[in-house]
């Protein structure tokens, strides 16, 4: 069985799952593979709420940020998501994708930490 290249770690938190996805690189593949892995946790544990926290430098193309948000929103339907982003520079192409995904009955938001992703959840 061939490595994944990213690391998914899970938490049942209370009120939510925690995700903490982590790779070295980032390619349509990975980001796919690793929000997958989170849905179906999210199914199997029937949970409302999801905290998703990035630990990825880089971004993707707007076009495949887009594909990729928009097939998310369908997935996450009904699930409150909070993205956490600890890497500034790629705020704005992580903020596109929450749009594109809001924009498609998505309910989710973008952090730059757990605290403010923890209390948005959770209210």
């Amino acid at each position: 069985m061939a490595l994944l290249p990213y690391r998914l770690k899970f938490e049942d938190r209370k009120g939510y799952l925690y995700a903490h996805a982590e790779a070295d690189t980032i390619t349509e593949e990975i980001v796919r593979g690793y929000i997958d892995e989170v849905h179906a946790k999210v199914c199997e544990g029937r949970y409302q709420r999801v905290m998703i926290d990035r630990d990825i430098s880089g971004t993707l193309p707007d076009a495949v940020v887009f594909n990729i948000s928009k097939d998310t929103a369908q997935s996450f339907r009904g699930i409150k998501v909070a993205l956490v982003n600890r890497h500034e520079p790629f705020h704005d192409s992580l903020r596109f994708s929450m749009n594109v995904a809001a924009n498609r009955g998505g309910t989710n938001e973008l952090f730059a930490d757990e605290i403010s992703a923890e209390e948005w959840l959770l209210k």
